[in-house]
């Protein structure tokens, strides 16, 4: 039973050295993340924020409704309120809007649409300024 004990151990620990090499690989990266407005987009982009530090920065799709006509106004309303945030809420409230304000970056779009919706000058400095994508969007 001990060398199975042992084993486990020895998986969780090459686990977590494999996830800490993978988060880190992010690092001055700029990344591009939809569906962060639902549950699995909420949770990547808190791991990123929290266990990322480095990663220069993010950007988020977000499609605006009549609520709220800006991705901005979005992210604070249904996003930032979330309780995933807790944890780096915990440095304060103002410290969480300070790392908001200087790694994420707003983008009003529609995943569906050519360009997600942008103009093509848009998309093309959106498109030379991101080195990777993590679609959590889902069909609404």
């Amino acid at each position: 039973m001990e060398a199975c004990h042992s084993r486990s151990n020895s998986a969780s620990q090459s686990t977590t050295a494999a996830q800490t090499v993978a988060l880190h690989s992010y690092a001055g990266k700029s990344i591009f993340i939809t569906g962060v407005t639902g549950f699995v987009g909420k949770v990547v982009l808190e791991k990123l924020l929290r266990s990322v530090p480095k990663v220069e920065r993010i950007y988020l799709l977000i499609r605006s409704n009549s609520r709220y006509p800006t991705a901005a106004e979005r992210f604070q309303a249904e996003v930032a309120t979330s309780t995933i945030f807790d944890v780096l809420k915990d440095e304060g409230e103002a410290e969480f809007a300070a790392l908001c304000q200087r790694k994420l970056r707003f983008v009003s779009g529609e995943l569906t649409a050519e360009r997600f919706g942008l103009e093509e000058s848009a998309f093309a400095e959106l498109a030379a300024e991101i080195d990777l994508v993590v679609n959590c969007a889902a069909s609404v």
